[in-house]
């Protein structure tokens, strides 16, 4: 007899809409559960075809944790796809509720703060890591520090927020900006905190 099996998946973009497919196709007889804050059509009709069902809520709103975890009580476990409910806490919330998760806590949310992931990567691996400078427009001289790094890369650099953008925040020079306008960028988006300026390796991701 094939397992019957309760799953939420957390969030509803193209990456969830892959992962749901997956769940339902394997061996396993999936119910699956979607949780995101809009409706993604082929989503909707694979968790339907599935006998589950869709749920429209912000599961990016840290506000809407518990709410997001009352709804994942009955699953046998829960996938999270994105990144920020897994930065807000959700996985903590669930885990101490019971449920099985696929997501790391809190505390291991490396996309949280790129600083924090660069620092842990030089200590782990450090050959693998470019040339970085962290900015923190609150501290005294940090004008300087940014025009200093990038002078030191020849303006072939990459300009990263510390905190998530979601794929909107990070600008690279060559495809955003020209070297000669790497300094002007990099006090744009010392607007909005803290960032990164790292050296611009070309390659495949």
């Amino acid at each position: 007899m094939v397992e019957k099996v309760d799953v939420s998946l957390i969030h509803c973009g193209s990456r969830e809409a892959i992962i749901g497919k997956k769940l339902v196709g394997s061996e396993y007889d999936v119910r699956l559960n979607v949780l995101g804050r809009f409706r993604n059509p082929m989503l909707y009709e694979i968790s339907r075809g599935s006998g589950g069902s869709y749920h429209i809520i912000d599961t990016g709103n840290k506000e809407n944790i518990e709410a997001v975890a009352e709804k994942c009580t009955n699953s046998d476990f829960v996938f999270i796809g994105n990144e920020a409910p897994i930065i807000n806490g959700l996985a903590d919330v669930l885990r101490m509720r019971g449920i099985q998760v696929i997501g790391p806590n809190k505390d291991f949310a490396l996309e949280g703060d790129k600083n924090k992931t660069r620092i842990l990567l030089e200590e782990i691996y450090s050959h693998a890591n470019p040339r970085f400078y962290f900015i923190d427009p609150a501290k005294s001289q940090w004008e300087a520090m940014t025009g200093r790094a990038i002078k030191e890369m020849n303006g072939k650099v990459a300009i990263k927020p510390i905190e998530p953008k979601y794929g909107k925040g990070v600008i690279v020079e060559g495809y955003h900006f020209s070297s000669e306008q790497a300094y002007e960028r990099a006090l744009d988006t010392a607007k909005a905190g803290p960032f990164l300026i790292e050296e611009k390796i070309v390659g495949e991701e």
